[in-house]
Parts: structure tokens; sequence; C-alpha cells
């Protein structure tokens, strides 16, 4: 504001402090300023989410690697295996800080504990544990560094200030260059009233007490800009070479104990996840190992352990006493399983009536002629071979009738034919069947066999360490039993025994066989559990490269057997693979 030497003193003052006000007010309520030199771009970095840990110190050794956490004035150590990542459990840990040498506490799951010794403030410390478990020990080494106790409590001073007068204004700069114009104005207004008044009237001499009295709010209001000036701090300055963004505070920060994948696409699982999930990993070592074949097959039943029960008559079904035999039902050889009675057609009838009367008519002659030889060889009068040959003759009818007479109301007992249980039935009470209807199947669960098919006619016919997967997982162990020398559409059938079936497993489930055939190789195999699919389409594995991360590797594979997969590329010996739960790490964002 620019006055004319004319002025007052007195209004010179009053315009200079009125004019501190708004720059005052200015600097408080005003967005950030960044000011830039030559050949330097201060725009605002991305931001990303600031995230932190717990003071933690890791080591690895050759049998063991450990974690220790710092928490609420303990030191939480996490002792695992290095080469499966199971937790040591059972193990006397010596730790040492500075000059003080603690025993550690165990806890459960492979955690042990020491307190923090008071001594050890902020900053950079050794640890060093000794790890002995039996006949296992090792020594490792680590660094924890503890931040600044003062660090988590930076708060910035002139928040609350700056927040007040931006609430006045109503974070609106608009509305703050409306009140700033208007105080200008009004200032402008009264000093020029001011002059004015003193041109028509010429001022008075100003003694040195007044001169004192007016310096003393000029001081007051130097120092009031001055301090909310260091308290706003809302302007930035930037050399060559140097970064002065603000940095949030530690106390503002995100906890980071929590698992996340980070930029690089690596995961960092801190280990309570790693016990929760049951992490579990394998070095990965070439072997020689035998190529594969894969066989599309299902489950059958074993011929010399399985059986059909049908009628051989034809009738009516009976059940017996206990009813009919329910599915999974177990029986045993004999078991009668059903009753089938003969059912007569109304012309089959008259046919038995017809006969039944013949035969009756033949008997009674047959006794008129064996009566009449024996009265006459009683006298002599005949030959008693006469009266043997009538005898023989009236049995042998009597026979007929009374064979006649029970086929009518004979019936077939249906009778398991092998010890299983029953794994199919068609039967229902009073249901008329014909000769050979299969009325029920008898499997033994313990005895299974899988039937796969060959289109190649040229593979081998031995096949070593056959094994078999279902599509629900589940994998079980193979006896190769033989091979057809015929084909059937095109195919050859290979049948195998399965060695100990699962006692939920189905005649008919679809199987694929994997069975090792041709000259060994030596590459790296691993359970196909540890291979998961990435969001790109591509399998990895996840390489344990750090007590708590992970990185996925691409690797190429193809089917070993059931259970494993030979890895091609992608993968060097002594590499720790996660085998158990990789998926579960996999899903982490």
């Amino acid at each position: 504001m620019l006055l004319p030497p004319s002025a007052d003193f007195r209004v010179r003052s009053y315009a200079v402090a009125l004019f501190a006000m708004v720059l005052a007010l200015s600097t408080l309520a005003s967005p950030q300023l960044t000011f830039a030199h030559d050949g330097h771009d201060h725009e605002p970095a991305a931001t990303t989410l600031p995230m932190t840990i717990s003071p933690r110190a890791v080591a690895t050794g050759d049998e063991f690697e450990a974690v220790a956490v710092l928490k609420s004035g303990e030191l939480l150590i996490f002792v695992d295996r290095f080469a499966d990542n199971s937790p040591v459990t059972n193990a006397a840990v010596l730790v040492t800080v500075g000059n003080r040498e603690i025993k550690a506490l165990p806890a459960p799951n492979g955690i042990y504990r020491i307190a923090w010794p008071p001594a050890a403030k902020s900053g950079r410390h050794d640890v060093v544990m000794n790890i002995q478990d039996g006949a296992t020990a090792d020594l490792l080494i680590a660094t924890i560094e503890i931040p600044l106790a003062a660090a988590s409590l930076a708060v910035e001073p002139a928040a609350g200030l700056r927040a007040r007068v931006q609430h006045w204004f109503g974070g609106s700069p608009i509305v703050f260059g409306l009140v700033a114009l208007s105080l200008m104005a009004l200032a402008t207004f009264l000093v020029r009233g001011r002059i004015v008044t003193k041109r028509n009237h010429p001022p008075e001499p100003v003694t040195a007490a007044q001169r004192s009295k007016i310096s003393a709010p000029r001081t007051l209001v130097a120092l009031l800009v001055l301090g909310v000036s260091i308290l706003s701090d809302r302007s930035a300055h930037a050399h060559g070479g140097e970064d002065h963004g603000d940095e949030p505070p530690v106390a503002a920060a995100a906890t980071g104990e929590a698992p996340r994948r980070l930029p690089d696409g690596s995961v960092f699982v801190p280990k309570p996840t790693q016990r929760l999930l049951d992490v579990r990993t394998v070095l990965a070592k070439e072997a020689p190992q035998q190529p594969s074949q894969t066989f599309i097959g299902r489950v059958i039943a074993n011929p010399n352990r399985s059986g059909l029960v049908q009628s051989s008559t034809g009738g009516r079904i009976t059940p017996t006493g206990a009813g009919l035999p329910k599915l999974g039902q177990a029986v045993k050889a004999g078991d009668i399983l059903a009753i089938v009675t003969p059912a007569f057609l109304a012309i089959d009838s008259a046919n038995v009536s017809q006969t039944a009367g013949d035969l009756e008519q033949q008997i009674e002659l047959a006794r008129t002629r064996l009566e009449r030889a024996k009265r006459l060889a009683a006298l002599n009068a005949g030959p008693r071979v006469q009266a043997e040959e009538a005898e023989l003759t009236l049995r042998g009818l009597e026979r007929r009738r009374a064979a006649l007479n029970t086929s009518q109301v004979r019936s077939e007992p249906l009778v398991a034919p092998v010890d299983g249980v029953i794994s199919s039935t068609r039967a229902v009470p009073g249901q008329v069947v014909a000769p050979q209807d299969v009325l029920f199947e008898i499997i033994d669960p313990a005895s299974l066999w899988v039937e796969a098919l060959v289109f190649d006619t040229a593979s081998g016919q031995k096949f070593e360490q056959p094994t078999a997967s279902s599509q629900d997982g589940r994998t079980f162990s193979l006896t190769f039993v033989g091979r057809s020398r015929s084909l059937r559409q095109q195919s050859a059938i290979l049948q195998f025994e399965i060695t100990s079936p699962a006692a939920a497993l189905d005649v008919g489930t679809p199987v694929t066989v994997h069975a090792q055939a041709g000259e060994p190789i030596t590459a790296i195999v691993l359970p196909r559990a540890a291979v998961v699919r990435s969001a790109n389409g591509e399998d990895v594995v996840w390489r344990h490269t750090e007590p708590e991360r992970f990185v996925p590797t691409p690797v190429k594979i193809t089917p070993f057997d059931g259970a494993r997969v030979l890895v091609q590329a992608g993968l060097s010996a002594g590499q720790r693979i996660v085998v158990q739960s990789a998926e579960l790490i996999s899903q982490m964002r």
C-alpha cells in the first residue's frame, strides 16, 4: 500500500498494522505454495499408502530362520526350519542384545518371547540368537532398528489454527479474496480520510512518548506476522537434487502387519499369518526321474469279487422275511436276497390240469393191473414178474404226479454269489420279471480296478508306479494287471488294480491314469499343489526368498503322475518352493 509522504505517522502505522493482519490471514487461509527453480519439477508425487510394520529383525541360517518382532515391550521370536518352513516348537533359544544375554520363554506354535531391555532405546541394535533343537544348532545374527519415539507423536503445530481460519472462509479462495479486498478498501478509505483532514488542519508535532506508544502496536503486529508465518509453514522451496515434500507423521501411517502384495509383485506374509495358513516349502532339487504317460479311464469292479443276481425262470418278486436288500447293504455269499414265484398263464394251467388228469387215470389203471397180478401170483396162476412190472409202473406214475403238483407252486430263491455290498437293485415287491433279468449287482468296495484306454498302440507293455487321480483331486496307487490284444474303437484296453481304494470311491468314476515309462531324465519334480495359475494364465510357483517374502516365478511343467508335475524350465536347484497354501498366497492383494 503506497501512502503519500504527507500522511500522518499514526495513519501510516495503522495502515501497516492492517496490512500485516491481511497478510497473516492470507498466509493461514491460502492454499499451499510451492516454489521451484529452473530445471526442477515440483509437481506432487503419486501418493502411495504409507505402510509401517513393527520393528523386526530377520535372520536366516543353514538349519533355521527367525523373525524377531518388537511389540509392547516384548521381542516375539518366530523360529522355523529353513527347508520346510515348519515351526520349531521345542527349541532352546538364547538371545543376546548388546551385552545382555536372555533366555527366551517358549510360547505355543513355535513362538519365543523375551522382555526388551529398557536400556536398548531407539537406534540400531544387534540381536544374536543361539537356537538349539536336539542335535541341531544354529547361530543367527540380525539387526533391529527402532525409530525415535517422538516420531510417532509428530503433529503439525499450525494445523488446528489453519483449519479454523480456513473454516471461517469456507475453505474457498474466492471467499477469502473478497474479504481481503474489503479490508484493503476499508484501509484505503480511512487513510485518505485522515490525509484530507490533516490537509485542512495542519498536523500537530508528535512527541517521543507518543512515538513509543505507537511503536508498541507495530512491534506486536510484526511479531504476530512472524509467528503466524512460522506456524503456518505452508510454502515449500526446492533446490536442485532435493525433495522437500511433506512426510506424513508415523502415527498416521496404516499398520502393515497384514499380508499384502508389494509393488514388484512379491507378497509380504508376516510369520503369524504363515502359521495360520500352514505355509510349507521344499528345497527344489534335480534327481533322475522317469517320464510318464497319461491315459483316460474309469473305475470298474473287480471281476473276481463282484457278481450279478438274475432269475432263471421268471415270475413274480416276493421279498424275504427281512425285506428286499437296500443299496449299500453288506451281504454274504449264499444269502437269499429275494424269491421269484413262477406265474402261469391260463393256457398253461389248462395243460397242467389235463396232464394231471391223464396221470391220475394211468395211476388207477396201473394200480388195478398190480392188484390182478398179485392175485394171480398168489394162486400160482401167473408169473410174479408181471406183478413187479406193474408195481414199478405205478411208482413212476405217482412220482410224475408229485412233480407236476410241486411245479405249480415251487419258487426260485435269488442267492448272492459273492461277499460284498449291493451296488444296484432293480427289484420291487410284486414285480413280474423275465428270465435273465439283472435284479441285483454286488461289488466288493475293497477290491476295485481301473480300466483305461490307450490310443498309442506302440506304447510299452510295462508301466512303473502307475497312479490315478479323480476330478476332485483324490489320488490312489495302481498295480498293472494286463493289456488287451484286440482294439476297441481303435484303442487298446489297460487294466489296473487299485492298491488301497478309498471308501467313497464309486464304480464308474472317471479318472486320469499316470504311469511311468521310458528312459529316466534328470529334472525337478514338485507336488501339483505347488503350481498355481496367475492372472495372465501362466503357471507359477512361489519362491520363499526371505522369511516373510514370497516371489512368483513362471514355470513350464508337464504332468508326472497323479500328484506331481515335472518342471521343465523356470527353476533351479536349491530354491525354496511353497508346496502348501500356495493358492492362498496367490490370492493376496
